[in-house]
């Protein structure tokens, strides 16, 4: 039986300023320490986990290119953050359904690490 729901899928939106356009200079791909640098990045450590899915919420388990599609490159936020009302890259986004798919709520997840925060959201592909 083929699945007739259909996802809103996961709006697209800039890479920069926090996702680096060049990993050359760091080999760990690890966002909370940038090689050079002494301290590590200030805030509490999410941990992000979730799925790749297609429109119809089938996983996706292949990562391809398709020629003349833009890659889809998006942020998160954390719903009790009070600065999303002054960022611009979130003001941008009038559909509430829109903002409602790029937000984290984080719960507690010592049994990672103790003081951890642990966030689970799903990415559509549209």
């Amino acid at each position: 039986m083929a699945h007739t729901t259909s996802l809103l899928p996961t709006p697209l939106q800039t890479s920069e300023p926090f996702y680096p356009v060049d990993w050359s200079g760091d080999s760990a791909a690890d966002l909370v320490r940038v090689s050079g640098e002494a301290a590590r990045a200030q805030g509490a450590v999410t941990h992000l986990r979730g799925r790749v899915l297609d429109a119809r919420g089938e996983p996706v388990h292949v990562a391809a290119t398709t020629p003349g599609r833009a890659p889809l490159v998006t942020q998160f936020y954390l719903i009790i953050e009070p600065r999303n009302e002054r960022d611009k890259l979130f003001n941008a986004l009038r559909d509430p359904r829109q903002r409602e798919a790029l937000f984290l709520r984080r719960k507690s997840a010592d049994r990672l690490k103790s003081g951890a925060l642990l966030a689970s959201r799903d990415i559509v592909l549209g």
